[in-house]
């Protein structure tokens, strides 16, 4: 029951974020797409949001956990969006990173990056290995492709009720991986004075593997100028 809902929330999740990606323009705040976000997330069936939603453009994006603020959008930026809700007590979690209009290349490059390190992640995750070991393997492609010094958290964190669920997948956690655990992945590069990418999903271990519950797509969203 309780995976059941936690799907449910990410479902819903998936479906705001859709949304909501619509109704991005430059000139946007910051704020409102906060706003725009809880406003969707209520009407689409959530009690509310799971956390404060992170949203950061441009420059603001290497703030891995930037609060929205009455910046606005502008052409060629890349916005990351931090989202998740509660739905009948459990929680989801999703970032996704898009950009208005064609990205600056490099931003591309480090966005490549996170994506298929993302991907990595959840293709480790599973049944009898230690959370550091998915933190170390996905660390190692960062820091293998040069930025390892600008990935600064860990990579994950239990998903479910809220507050201090376990796994954590860091540096440190010894936990071992069990099946019907839920977890996030969220590897993200962030570079002072460039900006940052980060890309998250809501994995469940089921029949040994680590399964995304997330369905919104990783591959790089431009969106039209408006």
């Amino acid at each position: 029951k309780e995976i059941a809902l936690v799907k449910k929330a990410c479902e819903i999740t998936d479906k705001i974020f859709k949304e909501a990606i619509d109704k991005i323009h430059v000139g946007m705040k910051e704020y409102e797409l906060s706003a725009l976000l809880q406003y969707l997330a209520i009407s689409n069936g959530a009690s509310g949001m799971a956390f404060d939603t992170i949203v950061a453009s441009g420059e603001r994006g290497a703030m891995p956990h930037g609060r929205p603020t009455d910046k606005t959008f502008e052409e060629h930026e890349f916005i990351t969006i931090d989202f998740g809700i509660t739905y009948e007590g459990y929680q989801s979690d999703m970032t996704r990173t898009v950009c208005i209009g064609t990205p600056m290349p490099e931003m591309k490059k480090i966005y490549d990056i996170v994506k298929e390190a993302q991907q990595k992640g959840v293709d480790f995750i599973r049944e009898g290995v230690t959370a550091k070991q998915v933190d170390a393997h996905v660390r190692e492609f960062i820091h293998e492709k040069g930025y390892g010094e600008y990935f600064t958290h860990g990579l994950g964190h239990g998903m479910g009720m809220g507050e201090g669920e376990l796994p954590l997948l860091n540096q440190r956690s010894t936990t071992v991986l069990e099946e019907h655990m839920i977890m996030s992945c969220e590897p993200g590069i962030y570079v002072p004075g460039l900006g940052g990418v980060r890309i998250e999903d809501d994995v469940l271990i089921e029949n040994g593997v680590g399964v995304p519950l997330n369905k919104t797509q990783k591959d790089l969203i431009c969106l039209e100028v408006k």
